[in-house]
């Protein structure tokens, strides 16, 4: 009986062992707390915004920072734009915060400093209710920011990133669309001396057939203007404003700087592994505390069942015991002596 107990206990912990081991995985921590509506209008539990749009007058007043900047720098950096190059530059962030709130406030002030504009942000985690609506699980918190920022201060941006939090990675990326771009201006250049011409013509056209050519004309003429001219303005918004994706991960320990010698890769092996035992153990605690109930429920309802099956067995047994000691002991009929052998024989009277 203890050892049927044992061999259930055993499997209770290992499945809540697998349960850790993939919780672990997902990069899930528990946290206290609830989630606050940070400064970025922004609001947890995984709502998507609309894009910021950034006023003309804000615009104008970053490019004066920008030139002011540029110019106090005393050189040109990698990203500094180029008059004879359209190019477009994008960069991502990933970075890991001991102090949710103040990495996103902090955030907040450096987009604000560099005249940039949040285009969306999608924050998860946080506090959430549990089924009974009194108790609240907490998850780790989890923003992912789309930022706009003035291309003449993209390379500063990009190193301070870490007045945010710690950072754990970064990429950056360009993409030439010079050629388009003074492609689809000569187009649009050809396409005004079209317009000016047709327009001319139209003025001296007198019969009707021509006047409804010359106004289909004009109109094409026209919806290919009003399409390149979106075009090239697009292009100079991405090229204006180069786009940073920012991935911000609420922690509660930064993660160690990779370690090349022997010792102090040991050693910050040794750490972690302490820190996995301790979440293990910690986790195996709240499981045991929490979950007693059932623990309890499913140990009393696997007892009963080995009992009940102990009994059973051991009637089944008794009767098949019985069964084979009734069996020796009743003789067949064949083996019984038939009527008047082994008997002496009678006197002649």
């Amino acid at each position: 009986m203890k050892r049927v107990l044992f061999s259930i206990l055993a499997i209770l912990i290992v499945v809540q062992l697998s349960a850790c081991s993939a919780q672990n995985n997902t990069a899930t921590e528990m946290y206290g707390g609830s989630t606050r509506a940070p400064d970025l209008s922004m609001k947890s539990g995984g709502t998507s915004h609309a894009p910021q749009a950034a006023p003309a007058a804000n615009a104008n007043s970053a490019r004066d920072r920008d030139e002011e900047g540029s110019s106090a720098s005393g050189g040109q950096s990698a990203f500094d734009p180029d008059p004879a190059h359209k190019i477009i530059f994008s960069a991502g962030l990933s970075i890991e915060s001991l102090e949710f709130d103040a990495s996103m406030g902090a955030l907040d002030r450096l987009v604000a400093d560099f005249g940039g504009y949040i285009e969306s942000s999608f924050v998860t985690g946080g506090a959430h209710p549990v089924a009974d609506g009194h108790a609240y699980r907490t998850e780790a918190r989890h923003a992912s920011l789309a930022l706009r920022i003035p291309s003449k201060r993209f390379g500063e941006f990009l190193s301070r990133g870490g007045e945010i939090g710690s950072v754990t990675g970064s990429s950056t990326n360009s993409e030439d669309v010079t050629d388009v771009y003074f492609d689809s201006e000569s187009r649009l250049k050809s396409l005004r001396v079209k317009e000016e011409r047709l327009l001319a013509i139209f003025r001296k056209t007198e019969q009707l057939t021509d006047v409804i050519q010359l106004e289909q004309e004009l109109s094409d003429t026209r919806y290919s203007i009003e399409k390149l001219t979106g075009e090239l303005r697009k292009y100079d918004s991405l090229i204006a404003y180069s786009k940073v994706s920012v991935d911000i991960q609420e922690v509660k320990e930064l993660s160690p700087e990779p370690a090349t010698a022997l010792g102090d890769r040991i050693a910050l092996r040794f750490a972690s592994s302490a820190v996995s035992a301790k979440g293990f153990l910690e986790s195996m605690v709240v499981w045991l505390l929490g979950d007693s109930i059932q623990i309890l429920s499913f140990l009393l309802v696997a007892a009963a069942a080995i009992m009940l099956g102990r009994y059973l067995f051991r009637r089944r047994a008794k009767r098949g015991a019985l069964s084979s000691k009734l069996s020796q002991v009743s003789v067949s009929p064949a083996e019984r002596p038939r009527e008047g052998e082994g008997q002496p024989p009678e006197e002649n009277k």
